[in-house]
This record gives C-alpha cells, structure tokens and sequence, in this order.
C-alpha cells in the first residue's frame, strides 16, 4: 500500500492500480515486438524478487531459473546481485546466472 500525497490530498496507491499499470506497459511491449501473448504470457508479482521469483517456480514445477547479473549502474547492481545471491541460496531448483 502506497500513499501518494498531492496538494493536501492524500490517495492510496494500491497493488491493483500497480497491476494494471503493469499489464498495460507489457501490452505495450508486447505489441510494439509483435509477441504472441498467448503463447508467452507475462506474470506479475509484487513483493521481495527472490522470494517471488522461487515462490513462481516451485509452483509452475520448474526445473531451472535463469537470471542476469550484468549492469553498469552501482544502484541496479546491488539490487540485482541482491536478488540474485538470494536465488543462489534459497533457490530449491538449479540457478543459472547469466552476465
């Protein structure tokens, strides 16, 4: 939950104004590349990455999960390598990480 205050007013941001924002943004991408939605449809989730990300494949049954761990800015790589070394440790399928 996120309150977002404007000229003293305050409005509550919640996860499904985040979630349509993000179906739309990937509608959008999706487009624009001309990707089959159906056939690869995107999956949104909120809240810590790793533990998303390993909360996604144990219930999708997957056999790996393939990250990238390359950036050039210092603020994405230590989110990224965050998120990455908690994949690494709390993963209960096989890592591969990507530079």
């Amino acid at each position: 939950r996120v309150l977002f205050r404007s000229h003293n007013e305050v409005t509550e941001i919640t996860d499904d104004i985040f979630r349509k924002e993000a179906e739309s943004q990937f509608e959008r991408f999706y487009n624009d590349l001309g990707i089959d939605q159906k056939r690869h449809p995107s999956h949104i989730q909120f809240g810590d990455p790793a533990a998303q990300i390993n909360i996604f494949a144990e219930d999708h049954k997957f056999d790996l999960i393939i990250v990238g761990s390359s950036t050039n800015h210092k603020l994405e790589k230590m989110i990224t390598g965050s998120t990455v070394r908690h994949l690494i440790h709390d993963a209960k399928v096989d890592i591969l990480v990507l530079k």
